[in-house]
């Protein structure tokens, strides 16, 4: 399981989405509830389930969550290396049960 990287207003994304239901004026105004309710469902079902969880908005929160994305939305170069470095380990620990 896997949570999604936050998301955070750009001048593109304010001038596409800068209105109801979204908040243009909170910096995670576009990260709306419905992302935040689904990372804690991966959270509780990969806890009940046993399963290994890669919870890459936690860790993107731990850093420049802006410097991170880019263009608000997707990972760049940065946030794809840390999305890499959680999967990895866990690829590696699941292809060693495998076999």
């Amino acid at each position: 399981m896997m949570t999604t990287n936050p998301i955070r207003w750009t001048p593109k994304l304010k001038e596409l989405y800068g209105k109801l239901p979204y908040d243009p004026e909170r910096p995670d105004g576009f990260d709306l509830p419905l992302l935040s309710r689904y990372n804690a469902a991966a959270r509780r079902v990969a806890n009940e389930a046993g399963v290994p969880l890669v919870d890459v908005h936690a860790e993107f929160m731990r850093g420049d969550v802006d410097g991170l994305l880019l263009d608000g939305m997707h990972p760049g170069d940065a946030g794809h290396a840390i999305v890499a470095g959680l999967l990895a380990p866990v690829i590696r620990q699941q292809l060693q049960i495998a076999r």
